[in-house]
């Protein structure tokens, strides 16, 4: 365990006492970890301050909607007598939250689709997680680009792919394709009426939070924040709300040694949440799955396979040592600008996009050369530890550059990089010299020449079953 304070059960109680809160705290596992140690079962890619803008600016329109029809209450462990929920899974130490929610998701429609709950499929979260895009377990992913994937290729069985909680390479059985369930359509919501609307008509719905250091000890009851620091993002799977208790009903994917059982279900690992806490109705969408259908697609000879992070095909080139170095930057304390990690973290998850369009189109390999040169001029002029900022010139071009860029990559790249664009007034700022400048010299080798063709190596070897 890391040398950090120990979890103070007693005062979390006496606050919620306090406080008249209707949840309950217990010593669970993970009020045993440290909190580096607990944001590792998280994963969900926390949006910028513009995302998270637009996100609020779709709810306030979302109340202006014509009003909509749905009962004051609805439990898919518990709808018609029928549970239509698959088992409690557990992500264990990895960072594959989106993948455990999106597959919760795609399994409880399947069985609604079919109006058979007994079907309980188990599908493969390390077939969506390691072949779909993500960049392992501890970059995480976003909720998008993942339902993305399973529109395109489908995912297939846990037997096909089994899960364990550390990186693993896309490796399928050679029958992945026709063991696989495929989104044929899926949207994303904004309104708390239109969610309350589709649960009740529809099926669960994917859902992200924020998640703070209190609920590691939830254990029960309608879950509100009380005390501690937000640790990071978390994706989840909303099988329900309750307009008596004012709360959404959701399965985690944190196993059934944590949270309460509900419904049907007897299981633990299930949560209930207030309306309006942790950013799951206010500050983050929910998406729902409009229809499935049985059998993947297979894209040529990649086993259905997306890298969009170059830290999946880097090995053996000369790209491996940069990635070494950018993870580095991304792990450590480094670089003391929240922005600067940012952008760190970008580069890493994208060196793909940014080593095509620089060696590639020249507009941007200038605008990188005069914002990167500017950078290292500031450093040698005012040390190696000294704050220093770019120019408003500089600033106006590395927006340019970000554009450029985001114009080349996919569609969350764009995204991504739309977050960063008015935080970029503090790009690189705080920065200690000698490390950035390493960064700073692998862009500009990258944008000197074009970089070498990479093929992605699959693994075929076997993989043991989820623990």
């Amino acid at each position: 365990m890391d040398k950090e304070k120990v979890f103070d059960l007693e005062f979390l109680r006496d606050q919620i006492n306090r406080k008249g809160l209707k949840w309950k705290a217990e010593e669970t596992k993970f009020t045993k970890l440290s909190v580096s140690e607990f944001r590792r079962r998280l994963g969900l890619r926390l949006p910028g301050a513009r995302t998270r803008s637009r996100m609020q600016e779709s709810i306030t329109r979302a109340l202006q909607a014509p009003a909509l029809s749905y009962p004051p209450s609805l439990d898919w462990r518990n709808n018609n007598s029928q549970d239509w929920m698959s088992h409690i899974r557990d992500q264990g130490d990895c960072g594959s939250c989106v993948a455990f929610g999106v597959v919760a998701t795609i399994e409880a429609q399947w069985n609604i689709l079919k109006n058979n709950p007994g079907i309980d499929l188990d599908l493969s979260e390390a077939h969506l997680f390691f072949c779909g895009g993500s960049c392992g377990c501890s970059t995480g992913w976003t909720v998008a680009p993942a339902l993305t994937y399973a529109q395109d290729h489908g995912v297939s069985t846990e037997s096909c792919f089994p899960y364990q909680d550390h990186d693993m390479e896309c490796t399928l059985c050679n029958s992945w394709a026709e063991k696989a369930y495929r989104v044929k359509k899926w949207r994303e919501i904004a309104g708390v009426a239109e969610r309350k609307n589709l649960i009740s008509s529809h099926g669960p719905l994917v859902g992200c939070m924020d998640v703070y250091d209190d609920f590691r000890a939830y254990a029960g009851g309608v879950y509100q924040y009380t005390t501690g620091d937000k640790l990071g993002g978390h994706c989840i799977c909303i099988v329900g709300y309750d307009d008596n208790q004012g709360c959404w009903i959701c399965k985690n994917s944190w196993g059934t040694a944590w949270g309460e059982a509900g419904g049907l279900s007897t299981e633990l690992g299930w949560f209930r949440i207030a309306y309006g806490e942790c950013g799951i109705d206010t500050d983050y969408p929910a998406y729902v799955i409009d229809d499935m259908v049985e059998g993947g697609i297979q894209d040529g000879e990649n086993q259905g396979s997306a890298p969009c992070c170059i830290s999946t095909i880097a090995k053996g080139t000369p790209y491996e040592q940069d990635l070494v170095l950018m993870k580095e930057f991304r792990d450590t304390n480094l670089l003391k600008s929240e922005t600067a990690i940012k952008y760190m973290n970008l580069y890493y998850n994208y060196t793909d996009a940014f080593v095509e369009v620089l060696s590639t189109d020249k507009r941007s390999r200038e605008l990188a050369f005069s914002l990167l040169d500017t950078v290292i001029n500031a450093i040698k002029t005012t040390g190696t530890s000294s704050e220093f900022r770019l120019t408003e010139v500089h600033i106006k071009q590395a927006m340019e550059l970000v554009k450029r860029i985001a114009a080349y990559g996919p569609a969350e790249l764009q995204q991504e990089l739309a977050s960063y664009h008015d935080e970029l007034n503090e790009l690189l700022a705080k920065g200690r010299g000698k490390k950035l400048i390493e960064f700073v010299r692998i862009l500009q080798r990258h944008s000197a020449k074009p970089r070498p063709k990479i093929r992605v190596q699959k693994s075929r070897s076997g993989r043991s079953s989820k623990g």
